[in-house]
């Protein structure tokens, strides 16, 4: 299987990375949002509206050359195969933080190329 690469250097991926602490920021931004706009015409939202919503926090992809040194890692072994991408994909939504679409992004880089699962 070929990794991902590292987001800032290129090289292969050792792990993905993530930064709770933004996540948590994100996600309180969000709900604010979401408390304020609940009342839309029929459950919808004007684009303009849904452009004021924050942007997930992502994750990134990093080698350990780049690492950080705090924040969430996971190593690319825990998620490399199919099964051990879904048993991921269990522990990190249990994460008040997590965010689905942010996951779903990572896990596509980690086991789609062009379209083809690895």
């Amino acid at each position: 299987m070929r990794y991902p690469t590292s987001d800032v250097c290129g090289a292969p991926a050792d792990y993905l990375w993530m930064d709770p602490v933004a996540a948590v920021e994100r996600k309180a931004k969000r709900d604010a949002w979401a408390a304020s706009h609940k009342n839309g015409v029929d459950g919808f939202v004007a684009f303009q509206e849904m452009m004021e919503l924050p942007m997930p926090v992502l994750w990134s992809w990093l080698c350990r050359d780049h690492g950080k040194e705090s924040g969430y890692e996971i190593s690319v072994d825990q998620i490399d195969t199919l099964p051990k991408a879904m048993e991921m994909t269990f522990h990190v939504l249990k994460k008040t933080w997590a965010d689905r679409w942010a996951w779903e992004h990572a896990m596509r880089d980690m086991h789609f190329d062009n379209g083809d699962f690895r």
